[in-house]
């Protein structure tokens, strides 16, 4: 199976690594400026628990011509999709299967429009990974987990088995779900009530637990999302609040969002794609949203300074 992945930053950088270590054949799509560091330097990833890498990969940019991929593993932030897209349909065909990692939902039916609705696969990771300044790849804790899975109306038991292979004996956990709508929308149940209130706060997780009004305004932004989230056709109930606030309440106090992250240091964020589409589902259902509404209003404000490019 021909690879190809978008992107090869913190979480594509890292997916695409451990399966090139294996021996699969993996192809990065990037632009040209990260062509030219990962053509100089090789693509270098750092884990103390799970071991460090650092080898020469096969790279590609959009000037470029190569035959069609059997597999796209999309791994960019959603403010770049659109211009990855033209990307992405010059190294595919009808029978190139697309794996998202994106958080949020609204990316799925923008990459049905633009592909065959059957081509599209639902999928996330578990993992707290950066890309430093020289371009290398450190994952921050244990987690390396990556979930995926047909969504409802494209089941197909030999394309799952081909993903199965893909990543079996890879320096990575793959998990493979029969209810990839739902654990998608758990998780996005959780990172952007996460992502909205470290913004929010400019903090980290503790002390906003610690704050005299925070716990509260967090659960209640838990329900605003759930809300929402129970109003979506889902192949079986996502998580309540509770379970989900139980989560934080056990997260470390040093944890925070990759988006708070990206916000201190001047980058583009994802408030549209995670808070803006929450608010514009809700607004169709006639729900009131006052505290989603006011993050995202918020973030809505923030212009970045500086590029993730």
């Amino acid at each position: 199976m021909r690879v190809g992945i978008v992107g090869a930053g913190a979480v594509g950088g890292y997916f695409g690594g451990r399966l090139a270590e294996k021996g699969a054949d993996v192809t990065f799509l990037v632009r040209p400026n990260r062509k030219k560091r990962l053509t100089e330097k090789g693509l270098v990833i750092h884990s103390p628990i799970h071991g460090n890498s650092h080898r020469s990969v096969s790279v590609v940019t959009p000037e470029e011509t190569a035959p069609p991929f059997d597999l796209l593993i999309v791994a960019v932030k959603a403010y770049h999709l659109d211009s990855v897209i033209p990307f992405m349909q010059t190294f595919s065909d009808q029978h190139t299967m697309i794996l998202p990692l994106l958080n949020g939902y609204a990316h799925i039916d923008h990459l049905q429009q633009a592909f065959s609705k059957d081509s599209i696969f639902g999928g996330f990771c578990f993992m707290e990974s950066t890309l430093d300044q020289s371009g290398e790849i450190h994952l921050l804790g244990k987690h390396h987990r990556l979930v995926y899975g047909e969504l409802q109306e494209n089941a197909n038991h030999a394309r799952m088995d081909q993903l199965k292979q893909l990543f079996a004996d890879a320096n990575l956990e793959a998990v493979q779900s029969d209810f990839i709508e739902t654990e998608m929308w758990n998780k996005y149940q959780y990172i952007a009530a996460l992502s909205g209130m470290t913004t929010l706060m400019r903090s980290e997780i503790g002390a906003i637990r610690d704050s005299t009004y925070g716990s509260e305004l967090y659960q209640q932004l838990l329900n605003e999302i759930y809300q929402v989230t129970i109003r979506q056709p889902l192949p079986k109930p996502p998580e309540s609040p509770d379970i989900i606030w139980n989560r934080v309440q056990k997260a470390s106090p040093q944890s925070t969002s990759s988006m708070y992250r990206d916000l201190k240091q001047g980058l583009p964020i994802e408030t549209d794609h995670l808070h803006g589409s929450l608010v514009r589902w809700g607004k169709e259902a006639n729900l009131s949203l006052p505290i989603l509404t006011t993050i995202y209003t918020g973030l809505s404000l923030y212009q970045p300074s500086g590029s993730s490019l």
